[in-house]
């Protein structure tokens, strides 16, 4: 899946869970796996199955490569949807109580390897933008997401709410 470009810089990661594709601002995703992580990494070692050590472990990548790779939901819910929306859940209810995070939170929260969660140098980040991609992120893996309007693909966790963004068309080649 192709990455969004916008203002130059590339500040989306894209996903997609069996077809349907998005796409999401990767300081939101950053921030909302450091805090699946988290959730994880505190499960009592008698629910900890080996998926919840691995997802932990790709949660902690993904929240510091952001738009580097596409977020790969399929391989991570693989028959453990449902312990995925847990994760999702309590991270997400955790995070709102926050209200925002600043950068210099930002810069303190280090995830994996002594690297911070990602940060595009806004003073602070409205919660509500991360709250409401976990939501949508519930939803698509429930399946009960709407799909976007034709020529286009949802854009998650950005300032302002949930919006779309128009698929570039290809260029035929030259003949």
């Amino acid at each position: 899946m192709r990455q969004a470009k916008l203002d130059g810089v590339s500040k989306t990661a894209a996903a997609d869970y069996r077809g349907f594709k998005f796409w999401v601002f990767d300081v939101c995703q950053s921030i909302l796996f450091a805090e699946m992580a988290a959730v994880a990494r505190e499960t009592p070692e008698a629910a900890r199955a080996p998926w919840l050590a691995d997802i932990e472990h790709e949660l902690r990548v993904h929240a510091i490569v952001g738009a580097d790779f596409a977020i790969p939901l399929d391989q991570w819910c693989d028959g453990h949807e449902e312990q995925f929306l847990g994760l999702v859940a309590e991270a997400a209810r955790r995070l709102a109580r926050c209200g925002s995070i600043t950068g210099q939170q930002a810069a303190e929260w280090i995830v994996l390897d002594g690297k911070p969660i990602i940060w595009r140098g806004e003073e602070a980040v409205d919660i509500g933008s991360i709250v409401s991609f976990a939501d949508a992120l519930a939803a698509i893996i429930r399946g009960t997401y709407p799909q976007a309007p034709p020529g286009h693909r949802w854009y998650f966790g950005v300032p302002g709410g949930v919006r779309t963004i128009q698929i570039p068309r290809r260029k035929p080649p030259p003949a």
